[in-house]
């Protein structure tokens, strides 16, 4: 893996594969699938995901905002959530010690 490939559904999928020669293409997507929807749910039910030695998941409120269109309209925008991933400290260590025999 060089960093300049991006990774979607169906390269996990082959990764998956290659790592795991008993598992089916339909289990791997399936798996990927469960995984996916698991975490999804968790999240907008407003709870944090943490994955040992990968990282956490959390959805954040942000503040309301004013927005100005003009002078005389302003309008105040609604409290927006948004992801936030937080990789963990094992993770960053991998990252940078792969990074650093480039």
């Amino acid at each position: 893996m060089s960093g300049d490939k991006i990774f979607n559904k169906k390269t996990l999928i082959t990764e998956l594969l290659a790592k795991n020669s008993e598992l089916s293409s339909a289990s791997a997507a399936q798996i990927i699938d469960l995984l996916i929807d698991t975490i999804s749910t968790i999240l907008i039910c407003g709870d944090r995901v943490t994955l040992n030695g990968f990282g956490s998941f959390v959805v954040k409120k942000r503040a309301k905002r004013v927005t100005t269109i003009n002078k005389a309209h302003n309008s105040k925008d609604s409290v927006r959530k948004s992801l936030h991933f937080c990789p963990s400290h094992s993770l960053m260590k991998i990252i940078n010690n792969y990074n650093a025999e480039d």
